[in-house]
């Protein structure tokens, strides 16, 4: 009972923003206007009363969405129409993301799906990420200050040859796709960013309401981005509802709920992002990171690899909470609070050596990676 919950979406984001807009331009009360970019926003003294395009166009509105994604940014808009610049919190998650897509070849079907579908080696994450139309992905996500390994895994073929040791994306690529694009696909700039809309109860501009990337965005190495951008999306069509007629009231509102449901998830990733950069960074300079066992971090670390990790394959309670857990249906927190779950995490650690030697991930580390690399 409730794994209909547990229910996600294996497309690519293409498609499910192809879908998304068929809907929209289904509905009689929407307007797509292709082709044209924001200039900015109309009004004075700190309202904003509509939206300036860049052909000259000016559209009046009540409130102003601005969903312009992780890169946007508007203070100028801001004050240019009296209001003040947005405050802002920004951390740097650390990594870079390399990225290929494949298609299964006619005749060839996906191996089994059971088991990990990625993993994290320290020095190395990744990720096989299941699409539509017989399509999957494979990302690679190493430290920003690795320029080594981002150059050799930026070329399609150590980049291919990496996956192939890679327990989880081995056998997608032992012949049965092909890649549907030639060279590999870098993302770089990845923040962890929090704007604040309302400071001291009040809007830094009224008339205005920011949601998805614009609002909040999060590494997306821990695959949340859709999840919040929706999410902050509905809490505004809540609180627009709840305040039909004062707009002002439901930009707070809004602002309230965004902070309630969705900051915890923010500060949860900085904390998870600044444990990643430390351990990277002890990995890069040859250094144990886990070599100072007196260190609260070094015996969570352990919890995790050799007690959640394989507790997630064999208690179905602690799967269910972990997967609860990574699509925001349960706090943050809620692993680390759930009394029954602790318990069954410790005891799957307790038993570590009464049980066969986890099997490696991929190479152990870097100097390994980079040898087979040069062998190939």
């Amino acid at each position: 009972p409730g794994d209909a919950e547990l229910t996600m979406i294996a497309a690519r984001r293409t498609t499910v923003e192809w879908v998304l807009r068929s809907v929209a331009l289904e509905q009689p009360a929407v307007t797509i206007r292709t082709g044209v970019g924001a200039a900015g926003l109309t009004g004075r003294d700190g309202r904003g009363d509509g939206v300036l395009l860049d052909d000259g166009t000016r559209l009046d509105a009540d409130l102003v969405v601005l969903a312009g994604g992780r890169r946007s940014s508007f203070d100028d808009w801001f004050t240019a129409i009296g209001g003040r610049p947005v405050p802002e919190e920004v951390e740097d998650t650390g990594i870079v993301y390399l990225s290929r897509f494949y298609r299964l070849r006619d005749g060839h079907e996906p191996p089994p799906r059971s088991g990990l579908i990625g993993g994290d080696l320290g020095y190395l994450k990744w990720g096989v990420f299941i699409g539509d139309n017989r399509t999957f992905s494979v990302t690679l996500a190493i430290p920003s200050d690795d320029r080594e390994l981002r150059r050799r895994l930026a070329d399609p073929t150590a980049f291919d040859e990496t996956a192939r040791h890679l327990v989880a994306a081995a056998d997608w690529l032992d012949g049965r796709s092909e890649p549907l694009h030639a060279d590999v696909q870098t993302m770089g700039g990845l923040l962890n960013r929090w704007r604040d809309l309302v400071v001291d109860g009040s809007p830094v501009v009224r008339g205005v309401a920011l949601v998805g990337d614009a609002a909040v965005c999060t590494n997306p190495l821990y695959g949340r981005g859709c999840s919040t951008g929706f999410w902050s999306a509905v809490l505004l069509a809540d609180a627009l509802a709840a305040h039909p007629d004062d707009v002002d009231a439901a930009v707070l509102a809004h602002d309230a709920a965004l902070r309630e449901h969705l900051r915890p998830w923010y500060r949860s990733t900085v904390v998870q992002d600044a444990e990643a950069r430390r351990v990277a960074a002890a990995l890069l300079a040859g250094d144990d990171p886990d070599g100072d066992t007196s260190d609260p971090r070094t015996f969570m670390r352990a919890v995790f690899r050799d007690g959640l990790a394989p507790a997630m394959r064999t208690d179905p309670v602690v799967l269910r909470a972990v997967v609860r857990q990574m699509n925001l249906l349960a706090p943050p927190d809620s692993l680390t609070e759930d009394a029954e779950v602790g318990a069954r995490v410790l005891q799957c650690y307790e038993a570590r050596h009464t049980r066969e030697p986890e099997p490696p991930l991929g190479p152990t580390d870097r100097a390994t990676l980079l040898a087979l690399l040069d062998a190939a």
